[in-house]
Protein backbone atom coordinates (compact mmCIF):
# COMPACT_ATOMS: atom_id res chain seq x y z
CA UNK A 1 0.00 0.00 0.00
CA UNK A 2 0.99 3.31 -0.87
CA UNK A 3 1.38 5.92 2.76
CA UNK A 4 -0.09 8.90 2.69
CA UNK A 5 3.40 10.68 2.37
CA UNK A 6 3.84 9.08 -0.12
CA UNK A 7 1.23 9.96 -1.98
CA UNK A 8 1.42 13.75 -1.11
CA UNK A 9 5.47 13.49 -2.00
CA UNK A 10 3.63 12.21 -5.62
CA UNK A 11 1.35 14.67 -5.88
CA UNK A 12 3.91 17.34 -5.12
CA UNK A 13 6.08 15.93 -7.73
CA UNK A 14 3.52 15.94 -10.30
CA UNK A 15 2.52 19.33 -9.74
CA UNK A 16 5.85 20.90 -9.73
CA UNK A 17 6.34 19.32 -13.27
CA UNK A 18 3.00 20.66 -14.15
CA UNK A 19 3.87 24.23 -13.38
CA UNK A 20 7.54 23.63 -14.96
CA UNK A 21 6.12 22.48 -18.19
CA UNK A 22 2.96 25.25 -18.31
CA UNK A 23 5.96 27.70 -17.96
CA UNK A 24 7.90 26.25 -20.77
CA UNK A 25 5.18 26.43 -23.08
CA UNK A 26 4.51 30.09 -21.89
CA UNK A 27 7.94 30.77 -22.49
CA UNK A 28 7.77 29.29 -26.38
CA UNK A 29 5.04 32.01 -26.56
CA UNK A 30 7.04 34.77 -25.67
CA UNK A 31 7.93 35.00 -29.43
CA UNK A 32 4.23 36.05 -30.33
CA UNK A 33 3.47 37.73 -27.54
CA UNK A 34 5.65 40.38 -26.25
CA UNK A 35 3.98 41.09 -23.15
CA UNK A 36 4.36 37.61 -21.74
CA UNK A 37 8.26 38.41 -21.60
CA UNK A 38 7.83 40.52 -18.25
CA UNK A 39 5.99 37.54 -17.16
CA UNK A 40 8.74 34.62 -17.71
CA UNK A 41 11.21 36.69 -16.97
CA UNK A 42 9.74 37.19 -13.01
CA UNK A 43 10.29 33.15 -12.49
CA UNK A 44 13.86 33.17 -12.47
CA UNK A 45 14.21 29.94 -11.27
CA UNK A 46 12.01 28.44 -13.59
CA UNK A 47 13.64 30.41 -16.36
CA UNK A 48 16.81 28.69 -15.40
CA UNK A 49 15.28 25.68 -14.97
CA UNK A 50 13.89 25.86 -18.53
CA UNK A 51 17.20 25.99 -19.58
CA UNK A 52 18.43 22.15 -18.37
CA UNK A 53 15.71 20.72 -20.90
CA UNK A 54 15.46 20.86 -24.75
CA UNK A 55 12.60 22.01 -25.58
CA UNK A 56 13.20 24.96 -22.58
CA UNK A 57 16.77 26.16 -24.07
CA UNK A 58 14.98 26.41 -27.22
CA UNK A 59 12.46 28.45 -26.58
CA UNK A 60 15.02 30.64 -24.60
CA UNK A 61 17.05 30.61 -27.34
CA UNK A 62 14.54 31.82 -29.92
CA UNK A 63 13.79 34.57 -26.70
CA UNK A 64 17.10 35.86 -27.02
CA UNK A 65 17.24 36.00 -30.63
CA UNK A 66 14.25 38.30 -30.33
CA UNK A 67 15.24 40.61 -27.72
CA UNK A 68 18.19 41.22 -29.92
CA UNK A 69 16.38 42.83 -32.58
CA UNK A 70 14.31 44.13 -30.69
CA UNK A 71 17.27 45.78 -28.97
CA UNK A 72 15.48 45.05 -25.53
CA UNK A 73 16.89 46.36 -22.19
CA UNK A 74 15.56 42.76 -21.01
CA UNK A 75 18.67 41.36 -22.35
CA UNK A 76 20.32 42.73 -19.19
CA UNK A 77 17.86 41.00 -17.04
CA UNK A 78 18.08 37.30 -19.00
CA UNK A 79 21.90 37.86 -18.40
CA UNK A 80 21.38 38.72 -14.74
CA UNK A 81 19.37 35.76 -14.31
CA UNK A 82 21.73 33.44 -16.09
CA UNK A 83 24.51 34.79 -13.74
CA UNK A 84 22.87 32.96 -10.69
CA UNK A 85 23.35 29.82 -11.87
CA UNK A 86 26.26 30.09 -14.18
CA UNK A 87 28.89 27.49 -13.61
CA UNK A 88 26.41 24.77 -13.56
CA UNK A 89 25.01 26.19 -17.00
CA UNK A 90 28.21 26.15 -18.58
CA UNK A 91 28.94 22.55 -17.69
CA UNK A 92 25.86 21.12 -18.78
CA UNK A 93 25.64 19.98 -22.97
CA UNK A 94 21.96 21.78 -23.19
CA UNK A 95 22.27 24.92 -20.78
CA UNK A 96 25.59 25.64 -22.51
CA UNK A 97 23.83 26.61 -25.57
CA UNK A 98 21.66 29.22 -23.88
CA UNK A 99 24.75 31.14 -22.44
CA UNK A 100 26.78 30.61 -25.78
CA UNK A 101 23.76 32.47 -27.48
CA UNK A 102 23.94 35.18 -24.91
CA UNK A 103 27.70 35.47 -25.38
CA UNK A 104 26.75 35.67 -29.50
CA UNK A 105 23.58 37.87 -29.92
CA UNK A 106 23.77 40.31 -27.04
CA UNK A 107 26.65 42.92 -26.86
CA UNK A 108 29.29 43.53 -24.18
CA UNK A 109 27.09 45.24 -21.98
CA UNK A 110 24.61 42.67 -20.82
CA UNK A 111 26.98 39.71 -21.14
CA UNK A 112 29.39 41.82 -18.76
CA UNK A 113 28.12 40.37 -15.79
CA UNK A 114 29.00 36.54 -17.77
CA UNK A 115 32.04 37.93 -18.78
CA UNK A 116 32.56 38.72 -15.01
CA UNK A 117 31.05 35.03 -13.85
CA UNK A 118 34.12 33.58 -16.54
CA UNK A 119 36.93 35.77 -14.29
CA UNK A 120 36.07 33.68 -11.59
CA UNK A 121 35.73 30.64 -13.09
CA UNK A 122 38.11 29.99 -16.35
CA UNK A 123 40.11 27.55 -14.37
CA UNK A 124 37.27 25.13 -13.53
CA UNK A 125 35.94 25.51 -16.86
CA UNK A 126 39.55 24.81 -18.62
CA UNK A 127 39.44 21.45 -17.51
CA UNK A 128 36.08 20.47 -17.70
CA UNK A 129 34.85 18.30 -20.63
CA UNK A 130 31.66 20.52 -21.21
CA UNK A 131 33.25 23.72 -19.90
CA UNK A 132 36.63 23.63 -22.34
CA UNK A 133 33.86 24.32 -24.70
CA UNK A 134 31.76 27.06 -23.66
CA UNK A 135 35.39 28.89 -22.35
CA UNK A 136 36.13 28.96 -26.00
CA UNK A 137 32.87 29.99 -27.30
CA UNK A 138 33.24 33.36 -24.35
CA UNK A 139 37.14 33.47 -25.80
CA UNK A 140 35.12 34.13 -29.18
CA UNK A 141 32.96 36.73 -28.22
CA UNK A 142 34.76 38.30 -25.23
CA UNK A 143 36.36 41.71 -25.88
CA UNK A 144 38.56 44.99 -24.12
CA UNK A 145 40.44 44.89 -20.85
CA UNK A 146 38.22 42.08 -20.06
CA UNK A 147 39.66 39.52 -22.87
CA UNK A 148 42.95 40.59 -22.04
CA UNK A 149 42.80 39.40 -18.70
CA UNK A 150 41.54 36.64 -19.27
CA UNK A 151 43.49 35.20 -22.17
CA UNK A 152 47.20 36.00 -20.04
CA UNK A 153 45.50 34.38 -16.99
CA UNK A 154 44.78 31.32 -19.24
CA UNK A 155 48.71 31.70 -20.60
CA UNK A 156 50.00 31.81 -16.90
CA UNK A 157 49.05 28.43 -16.39
CA UNK A 158 48.98 26.86 -19.75
CA UNK A 159 51.78 24.27 -18.76
CA UNK A 160 49.64 22.49 -16.71
CA UNK A 161 46.42 23.16 -19.15
CA UNK A 162 48.44 21.93 -22.14
CA UNK A 163 48.77 18.26 -20.55
CA UNK A 164 45.35 18.06 -19.77
CA UNK A 165 42.55 15.97 -21.63
CA UNK A 166 40.53 19.16 -21.99
CA UNK A 167 42.18 22.25 -21.21
CA UNK A 168 44.88 21.38 -24.30
CA UNK A 169 42.09 22.51 -26.34
CA UNK A 170 41.73 26.20 -24.62
CA UNK A 171 45.71 26.58 -25.13
CA UNK A 172 45.27 25.74 -28.65
CA UNK A 173 42.08 27.95 -29.11
CA UNK A 174 44.55 30.75 -26.92
CA UNK A 175 47.12 30.04 -29.93
CA UNK A 176 44.92 30.61 -33.00
CA UNK A 177 43.97 34.01 -31.99
CA UNK A 178 47.67 35.06 -33.39
CA UNK A 179 47.75 37.66 -29.88
CA UNK A 180 51.69 37.95 -29.96
CA UNK A 181 51.71 39.20 -26.60
CA UNK A 182 49.92 36.12 -25.27
CA UNK A 183 51.39 33.43 -27.14
CA UNK A 184 54.41 34.59 -26.41
CA UNK A 185 53.65 34.87 -22.90
CA UNK A 186 52.58 31.00 -23.58
CA UNK A 187 56.01 29.84 -25.18
CA UNK A 188 57.57 31.90 -21.86
CA UNK A 189 55.46 29.44 -19.62
CA UNK A 190 56.64 26.12 -21.97
CA UNK A 191 60.30 26.48 -22.15
CA UNK A 192 61.70 23.66 -21.39
CA UNK A 193 58.98 21.20 -21.33
CA UNK A 194 58.20 21.08 -25.29
CA UNK A 195 59.69 17.62 -25.81
CA UNK A 196 57.92 16.30 -22.75
CA UNK A 197 54.69 17.94 -24.19
CA UNK A 198 55.80 16.19 -27.75
CA UNK A 199 55.48 12.75 -26.29
CA UNK A 200 52.10 13.56 -24.89
CA UNK A 201 48.91 13.19 -26.54
CA UNK A 202 47.28 16.36 -25.89
CA UNK A 203 50.77 18.35 -25.15
CA UNK A 204 52.10 16.97 -29.04
CA UNK A 205 48.62 19.27 -30.59
CA UNK A 206 50.04 22.40 -28.30
CA UNK A 207 53.39 21.88 -29.72
CA UNK A 208 52.38 21.76 -33.12
CA UNK A 209 50.10 24.92 -32.34
CA UNK A 210 53.08 26.28 -30.72
CA UNK A 211 54.88 26.49 -34.13
CA UNK A 212 51.63 27.25 -36.24
CA UNK A 213 51.16 30.41 -34.06
CA UNK A 214 54.18 32.70 -35.32
CA UNK A 215 57.62 32.11 -36.33
CA UNK A 216 58.97 32.76 -32.59
CA UNK A 217 57.09 29.81 -32.25
CA UNK A 218 58.98 27.11 -34.41
CA UNK A 219 62.07 29.28 -33.29
CA UNK A 220 61.60 28.23 -29.59
CA UNK A 221 60.95 24.56 -30.11
CA UNK A 222 63.27 23.84 -33.09
CA UNK A 223 65.65 25.34 -30.95
CA UNK A 224 64.98 23.15 -28.19
CA UNK A 225 64.44 20.26 -30.08
CA UNK A 226 68.29 20.72 -31.44
CA UNK A 227 69.45 21.44 -27.96
CA UNK A 228 69.50 17.45 -27.07
CA UNK A 229 71.11 15.85 -29.53
CA UNK A 230 69.07 12.59 -28.76
CA UNK A 231 65.73 14.77 -29.17
CA UNK A 232 65.18 14.50 -33.12
CA UNK A 233 65.37 10.23 -33.18
CA UNK A 234 63.43 10.39 -29.78
CA UNK A 235 60.50 12.25 -31.30
CA UNK A 236 60.61 11.14 -34.82
CA UNK A 237 59.86 7.81 -34.12
CA UNK A 238 57.53 8.42 -30.79
CA UNK A 239 53.47 7.51 -31.88
CA UNK A 240 52.56 11.39 -31.17
CA UNK A 241 56.19 12.94 -31.52
CA UNK A 242 56.50 12.28 -34.50
CA UNK A 243 53.87 14.50 -35.92
CA UNK A 244 55.74 17.71 -34.21
CA UNK A 245 59.03 16.37 -35.79
CA UNK A 246 57.44 16.46 -39.42
CA UNK A 247 55.43 19.96 -38.30
CA UNK A 248 59.19 20.97 -37.56
CA UNK A 249 60.34 19.99 -40.61
CA UNK A 250 57.60 21.36 -42.71
CA UNK A 251 57.87 25.14 -40.92
CA UNK A 252 61.34 25.36 -41.33
CA UNK A 253 61.90 24.43 -44.77
CA UNK A 254 60.87 28.23 -45.25
CA UNK A 255 63.30 31.31 -46.09
CA UNK A 256 65.05 31.92 -43.02
CA UNK A 257 64.57 29.02 -41.45
CA UNK A 258 67.32 26.49 -43.41
CA UNK A 259 70.14 26.41 -40.88
CA UNK A 260 67.07 24.73 -38.59
CA UNK A 261 65.85 22.30 -41.61
CA UNK A 262 69.15 21.07 -42.33
CA UNK A 263 70.21 20.60 -38.34
CA UNK A 264 67.18 18.41 -37.86
CA UNK A 265 67.69 16.36 -41.43
CA UNK A 266 71.70 15.70 -40.62
CA UNK A 267 70.51 14.42 -36.65
CA UNK A 268 67.84 11.93 -38.51
CA UNK A 269 69.09 10.49 -41.49
CA UNK A 270 71.77 8.34 -40.08
CA UNK A 271 69.37 6.45 -38.33
CA UNK A 272 66.60 6.30 -41.48
CA UNK A 273 67.03 2.25 -40.68
CA UNK A 274 65.47 2.95 -37.09
CA UNK A 275 63.21 5.21 -38.01
CA UNK A 276 61.65 2.67 -41.06
CA UNK A 277 60.22 0.17 -38.05
CA UNK A 278 57.79 2.81 -36.55
CA UNK A 279 54.47 4.14 -38.69
CA UNK A 280 55.46 7.67 -37.72
CA UNK A 281 59.44 7.01 -38.18
CA UNK A 282 58.25 6.14 -41.93
CA UNK A 283 56.53 9.62 -42.46
CA UNK A 284 59.33 11.42 -41.38
CA UNK A 285 62.01 9.88 -43.85
CA UNK A 286 58.95 10.14 -46.38
CA UNK A 287 59.15 14.35 -45.74
CA UNK A 288 62.65 14.28 -45.79
CA UNK A 289 63.42 12.31 -49.05
CA UNK A 290 60.58 14.55 -50.84
CA UNK A 291 60.54 17.34 -48.46
CA UNK A 292 58.91 19.59 -51.21
CA UNK A 293 56.31 17.38 -52.69
CA UNK A 294 54.17 16.92 -49.74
Amino acid sequence: MISCCERGSEEDRTQKERVFWDYVFMLDKTCEDHSLVETVLLETELFIDAAFCKQGASSIVKLIKKLKVEKSCHAFTVTSILSTRFLAMMIHPMARIVIQKCFFFFGSQPNKILYEKVMLHFDVLAIHEVGCRSLNDCIYTISGELRAWLLNKIADVSDYLSIHPYGNYVVQNVLSLKDSQVIAKILRCLRGQFIHLAQKKEGSRVVEKCMESCNLGTVFVVEEILHDHTAPFLLAQDQFGNYVIQKALKKTMKPGFSHMYYALVRSLEPRCKELNLTKGGKNVIRLIEKPYSL
